[in-house]
């Protein structure tokens, strides 16, 4: 029974993943915003709710190691999500690349890549010093800071409507 559960959990989320894609998509071009703009703010917005909700959770209502997990989680999800997604990405233009179902190169817009990757290194390495510098003051400014940053970071999206592109090519 706990088998057919977890398969009929699978193909839910599944189904609601789709919907939840398909439904960001459609949004972004009714309010013709680019497709940065769409993937890294709005798609991003919805599937990092449960992670972010997990840690407020733990740091609220945890007893003694809630705040240990609340930390792990908001240091940690980012960095195994950013890792997993890369992985996820190439493996599926390497598989679905064969029997030519699609072509092995993938066109992002280079200055989407740029902004997403610039931002998280500087946002995600403030995060840790957060982590690991216990000063009050400074926790603090740099939860503001961060809060201002993301603002700056969702502005450039929505403004953004240039569509210079990179190439990158599978192996294999």
């Amino acid at each position: 029974m706990d088998i057919l559960e977890l398969v009929v959990a699978l193909v839910v989320i599944l189904a609601g993943a789709q919907l939840f894609t398909n439904g960001v998509e459609w949004i972004g071009e009714g309010f013709g915003l680019s497709e940065g703009a769409v993937g890294s703010v709005l798609a991003a917005i919805g599937t990092a709710l449960p992670e972010t909700v997990l840690p407020f959770v733990a740091i609220l209502t945890g007893h003694g190691a809630g705040k240990d997990i609340g930390i792990g989680a908001i240091l940690g999800a980012p960095f195994m999500l950013s890792t997993l997604a890369m992985a996820l990405l190439g493996s599926s233009v390497l598989v679905f690349s064969t029997g030519d179902r699609r072509p092995s190169v993938l066109r992002p817009e280079q200055h989407v890549v740029e902004q997403d990757l610039g931002f998280f290194l500087v946002m995600y390495a403030l995060a840790v010093v957060a982590g690991l510098w216990h000063v009050k003051v400074f926790r603090w400014v740099l939860a503001a800071g961060l809060i201002l940053a993301y603002g700056v970071y969702v502005r450039l999206h929505f403004r953004s409507r240039a569509k210079k592109e990179i190439e990158i090519e599978a192996v294999g």
